[in-house]
């Protein structure tokens, strides 16, 4: 028998403007953080958006 254990992370967060995943948590129950990612396409977007909201 293996007796190795695996460790599920249930806790994870994610990007509040392009829903990709950020990082994921060791947590005793399911747990969704949101947040801003760094991602560059991302960034962009949200400067685009920005934009438009402004006219």
């Amino acid at each position: 028998m293996d007796d190795t254990t695996k460790c599920l992370d249930l806790g994870i967060i994610v990007c509040k403007h392009c829903q990709s995943t950020i990082a994921t948590f060791d947590s005793e129950r399911l747990i969704t953080y949101y947040s801003d990612c760094r991602q560059p396409e991302c960034l962009e977007l949200r400067k685009e958006i920005k934009e438009k909201q402004e006219c």
